[in-house]
């Protein structure tokens, strides 16, 4: 861990006024290994966020439509319903 990572934290910490205790170091440490992370980096990201905890359940991506399903929006759903509406219209 650099010196410049572990002073930002302990500053963020300090501001925020979130005592620094061996549970926060140990709880951090268990998040940063959930999220795949090393602790320098989990610490990097929750300076750069700013807040008062870090979670790695907070840093999946949204949920996002499986390979092979589909989208929520099906343009073809309503393409015979417009055609129907909007025939002659635009002659």
């Amino acid at each position: 861990m650099t010196d410049q990572t572990w002073a930002d934290w302990l500053q963020l910490r300090k501001v925020k006024r979130a005592p620094v205790t061996e549970t926060v170091l140990k709880g951090a440490k268990a998040e940063a290994a959930k999220a795949g992370m090393t602790l320098e980096a989990f610490l990097q990201l929750w300076c750069i966020r700013g807040s008062q905890g870090l979670q790695a359940a907070w840093l999946r991506p949204a949920a996002a439509p499986s390979p092979g399903r589909a989208p929520a929006f099906n343009a073809n759903k309503h393409a015979a319903a417009a055609a129907t509406i909007f025939d002659g219209v635009w002659e």
